[in-house]
């Protein structure tokens, strides 16, 4: 954790890895590296729904477009509330790569399930022969429908 960078000579002892380390003696941990001002686009989010009752659930106000963080439809600054929401939704994605998450954007986007997305993902970073992914392709619309 204390190894120099060859061209500037810094080294990792700022970092947030190096400061989780020292804090907890956890070797294994990962950093999430974000802009510190503001994006570039404000994404649309489909509804969450709970899966044990196919209700829909209401959003917090760092999700909910229509709240004052998002006023005039400009991208906002990034507040303290932001970026725990981005530490709650690399957690939510763990519980969707895992099929677990009991609320769920999934059943309500167009991918309806975590297959399609990884088809999807498949063929938008794809090297495989055209053919291929134009099969890929026609299983993904048909599992849309």
């Amino acid at each position: 954790m204390t190894v120099k960078d060859g061209g500037s000579g810094l080294s990792r002892e700022g970092s947030g890895r190096v400061g989780i380390w020292k804090a907890t003696n956890c070797v294994h941990s990962y950093t999430l590296e974000c802009h510190y001002q503001t994006g570039r686009r404000i994404n649309v989010l489909t509804p969450k729904m709970n899966i044990d009752t196919g209700e829909i659930e209401s959003e917090d106000p760092a999700t909910d477009r229509n709240s004052k963080i998002y006023k005039d439809m400009r991208t906002p600054n990034y507040t303290v509330d932001i970026f725990e929401d981005v530490g709650r939704a690399v957690c939510i994605a763990l519980l969707e790569f895992a099929e677990i998450n009991p609320i769920t954007r999934m059943a309500t986007s167009h991918y309806k399930n975590l297959e399609s997305v990884r088809k999807e993902l498949i063929v938008q970073n794809s090297l495989l022969p055209y053919e291929q992914m134009k099969e890929i392709r026609k299983e993904v619309q048909k599992e849309r429908e």
